[in-house]
């Protein structure tokens, strides 16, 4: 965990909502000079939008994480997938509230002309707080049945390259030919090598060593066991 000092912190934060208005604000006069810019900047004006949205989005989550009542009920996994965490639904409407979603909006303005129930609502009464929070609980619900879908596309797709790719691999190890080592040559029966050893007899012969308890003729046998 990396500690930011409450100064350091604001300036971060400051600064990448600076970076997010600054692209929300000149980010579509770039796309119009497109072909005026190199590679390069190509590159990052494809790729600095979403990178900067994501830090503010993330910077919105911390800040509403660090200024949230710590007696406040935590956040609790739903244990139906109809249940509705009120919690989290509250922190993620005011985590979105902040952004400038221009393509989304202009979205939502069609919907609101085009579709029947929505139209009807909009345009029949005076819009009330009850007829603004039909509408907004509506796209709730829509925009929940979308990330289901998505959802369910990402499992399917993952499913999907997970078993192509099981299936290759497979493929390929059945069709190989198997890597076994090359023969060993034929290797002879072993033999009896003979080894001559030579009697204790032969060794006194060659050695001159006398016989044990061999006592010479010329000596007198009363003389043969005194002591010296």
């Amino acid at each position: 965990m990396i500690g930011f000092t409450p100064a350091e912190f604001n300036q971060v934060r400051e600064a990448i909502a600076a970076a997010h208005l600054f692209m929300q604000a000149l980010g579509p006069v770039l796309k119009q000079r497109h072909t005026a810019l190199n590679k390069d900047q190509r590159n990052l004006l494809q790729f600095a939008p979403e990178a900067v949205a994501q830090g503010f989005n993330t910077i919105a989550l911390i800040t509403h994480r660090e200024n949230r009542d710590p007696n406040a009920q935590e956040e609790e996994s739903p244990t139906k997938l109809t249940d509705i965490d009120t919690e989290a639904m509250r922190d993620e409407l005011e985590n979105v509230s902040a952004l400038v979603l221009p393509d989304l909006v202009y979205q939502m303005v069609c919907a609101l002309g085009e579709l029947p129930m929505f139209h009807h609502t909009l345009t029949f009464e005076p819009l009330t707080t009850h007829r603004a929070a039909m509408l907004m609980a509506w796209s709730w619900e829509g925009g929940r049945r979308y990330g289901l879908q998505q959802a369910l596309a990402i499992l399917d797709t993952t499913t999907t390259e997970f078993k192509t790719g099981t299936e290759a691999v497979l493929t390929a190890a059945l069709n190989s030919a198997l890597d076994l080592p090359s023969p060993e040559p034929a290797s002879d029966a072993g033999k009896v090598i003979p080894f001559e050893y030579k009697t204790a007899e032969q060794v006194e012969a060659e050695e001159g060593i006398a016989k044990p308890f061999d006592v010479p003729e010329d000596l007198d046998n009363t003389q043969a066991h005194k002591p010296n």
